[in-house]
């Protein structure tokens, strides 16, 4: 059910900019919206592509891709560590046991 609801938005979002494309809202900020609306609606759909590999991703990836997406744009130099330990957990992290 969920994967059909991401579905749903992202094709509400991507009318949305599309409808925004054939007629332009007044205002300053009609560009932006529509802007965003057809970004926001293409990582949707990319999610709906990938929505049964993103039920298997590692807990560990879940809190520290955000972490370092707030890093990254807080200070972008950290680009040059935080990359790499990231990396380096992602081959290093204890495999499961298989019994």
């Amino acid at each position: 059910m969920r994967r059909h609801a991401v579905g749903v938005i992202a094709i509400v979002l991507l009318l949305w900019a599309g409808w925004y494309w054939v007629s332009p809202p007044t205002g300053p900020a009609g560009q932006e919206l529509q802007a965003a609306l057809g970004r926001i609606g293409g990582v949707m759909v990319v999610v709906w592509l990938a929505y049964d590999q993103l039920k298997r991703v590692p807990p560990w990836l879940l809190w520290t891709v955000p972490v370092l997406l707030f890093a990254l744009a807080w200070r972008p130099r950290w680009l040059l560590v935080l990359v790499p330990m990231v990396v380096a957990l992602a081959i290093l992290r204890p495999r499961p046991r298989r019994l």
